[in-house]
């Protein structure tokens, strides 16, 4: 189940006061930054130190400092050694990191096989990203999709609040992928995912509120409210589903003004289609 065929089969579906200015040349702004300077130097060293002497977790955090360039130049070969050294030590979340690192190719070659070993023993001991990035894998880059083995470990990171992961659950339960499809439990989970700040989760439940399924209360103006906050999560797709809602139709008034600010927002922001919508709305 490819991520962008779920976004196609979405659509079809239907006051604290600023603090003042200090100047930055006055000794007090200039103590305050040496000091800080000071803080993360003393941090970076600490964590060595603490690497050194055999703490997974000390190897873990500089690795991702290393691979973030945070107090350190950023250096994938020497965050892949750390990550490296932190999974030898069975830190669950340095086994994650060095997956990701060999599944994405940075700082050593790249090995889906090895950071597969790696995500499932990260996932066995409840690292719900470790759950989801292997979900992933078997329903996006394995041929063919191995759904029923994914949907419990979408349902297992879902329930380690990755809000991606309900989402991705969602629509495995919308859609019949893996399992008998059961709109009530897609509802559900979209819900989750659009608490979660997913903005595709939240264009999911409106499509179900729009059309009164799953056991919810037909409502435009909700569904409208839900496409809205998902075009504030994202941009693309959000902006794009929740501008052709304000074109009218299912019941919805038509804001043909508000429309072609959020369309031109989606454009902007790449999606194709909104786009071409876009440009047949400025033409009449």
């Amino acid at each position: 189940m490819k991520r962008t065929a779920l976004l196609l089969s979405l659509l079809a579906a239907g006051c604290a006061g600023r603090a003042p200015a200090q100047d930055a040349s006055s000794p007090k702004s200039s103590t305050a930054d040496s000091s800080e300077q000071s803080r993360a130097d003393r941090s970076v060293s600490a964590y060595q130190r603490a690497c050194e002497l055999g703490s997974a977790r000390g190897c873990n955090d500089l690795g991702v400092k290393y691979l973030d360039g945070e107090g350190v130049p950023r250096d994938e070969g020497r965050a892949a050694e750390l990550l490296r050294k932190s999974c030898s030590g069975r830190l669950p979340m340095g086994c994650f990191n060095y997956g990701w690192l060999l599944h994405q190719g940075l700082g050593v070659p790249r090995d889906t096989s090895a950071a597969l070993e790696h995500y499932t023993y990260a996932c066995d001991q409840d690292i719900g990203v470790a759950c989801n990035a292997l979900a992933l894998i078997l329903t996006d880059e394995q041929e063919p999709p191995d759904n029923a083995r994914a949907l419990p470990l979408f349902e297992k990171a879902c329930g380690a609040e990755v809000p991606a992961a309900c989402m991705s659950a969602g629509s495995m339960y919308q859609n019949g992928d893996g399992v008998a499809a059961n709109l009530t439990e897609a509802a559900r989970l979209y819900r989750l995912s659009c608490e979660g700040e997913i903005g595709l989760g939240c264009v999911a439940l409106g499509n179900l509120t729009l059309e009164g399924e799953a056991g919810l209360v037909k409502s435009p103006t909700r569904a409208l409210d839900l496409y809205r906050r998902g075009c504030d999560l994202d941009p693309t797709v959000g902006c794009y589903v929740y501008g052709m809602a304000l074109t009218g139709g299912a019941g919805i008034q038509p804001d043909l003004k508000r429309a072609e600010k959020t369309l031109d927002r989606a454009c902007r922001a790449g999606h194709a289609d909104a786009c071409a919508e876009l440009a047949a709305l400025l033409e009449h």
